[in-house]
């Protein structure tokens, strides 16, 4: 059952090249982060024995001709995390300025590589060159509805700032993120409403219409994050807190 979490196929498919015999992994119901099963798959090409690893996969299953592990030494260059990068594109859009991340590209193996496209839709200025990711900010961002289903792990980045957009956020395709290192769904709608935000919070989605002036409000004498021991909610609250909202450079929120 990978409704909830698919980790455990890219772990049962890299075991596959050693049964010496075609396999077929189902999972009824289909499953999550799609793009982390399709990233391993093309993973394993590279290791196997003369790259030849012929497989279909399907909503529900994926098949794969015999194939082996290659025992030759060769070398290979690991995509840069496009998770992590995602708070570094966020940041241009919090304190102005720009941001270029090295190693960056529009198509890369991880498919979290798309919340680029969520933050150009709300209004960032976020373009490829040679060198990388360039992040800029163009405007304040504004608000809209997107499916986070294949790029869960960036939804808190996103959601964290929400206070500062100019009109309401849906974020949903997210369930599956109540399993994680904590209940990221029901934790964010605490700390949004901690930090006087409106928050509906749903089974596989959070509605947030800002309210910047209650922020500022309840800055001025300081506010407190929780991050429930789960590095994402850190990280993303950071971006929060390098927003100059009292416009005397002092710092405000407290992690």
């Amino acid at each position: 059952d990978a409704r909830k979490s698919g980790q455990n196929i890219p772990g049962i498919l890299m075991q596959t090249p050693l049964l010496n015999s075609a396999c077929e992994i189902n999972f009824k119901n289909g499953t999550v982060s799609v793009p982390f099963i399709k990233m391993t798959l093309e993973i394993m090409r590279v290791f196997i024995r003369n790259n030849i690893f012929n497989y279909i996969f399907e909503k529900n299953s994926i098949k794969i001709d015999n194939c082996s592990y290659t025992n030759e030494h060769f070398s290979y260059e690991i995509e840069p995390d496009e998770t992590a990068a995602s708070y570094f594109i966020t940041l241009p859009q919090v304190v102005g300025g720009t941001c270029v991340i090295p190693g960056m590209k529009k198509q890369m193996l991880q498919g979290d590589i798309a919340y680029f496209e969520v933050l150009n839709e709300l209004g960032a200025d976020i373009t490829f060159q040679e060198s990388g990711i360039k992040s800029r900010k163009r405007r304040t961002l504004g608000g809209g509805s997107f499916d986070f289903v294949d790029i869960s792990d960036t939804f808190l980045s996103l959601a964290a700032i929400s206070p500062l957009l100019s009109d309401t956020l849906e974020i949903y395709g997210i369930e599956h993120n109540r399993k994680q290192e904590t209940d990221r769904v029901s934790a964010m709608a605490r700390e949004l409403i901690k930090l006087g935000q409106d928050v509906i919070e749903k089974s596989d989605r959070l509605i947030i219409r800002p309210n910047l002036n209650k922020l500022r409000i309840l800055a001025k004498s300081g506010v407190e994050i929780s991050t429930y021991k789960d590095h994402r909610f850190a990280m993303s609250f950071g971006i929060l807190g390098t927003y100059d909202i009292l416009g005397n450079g002092q710092p405000w929120l407290k992690i």
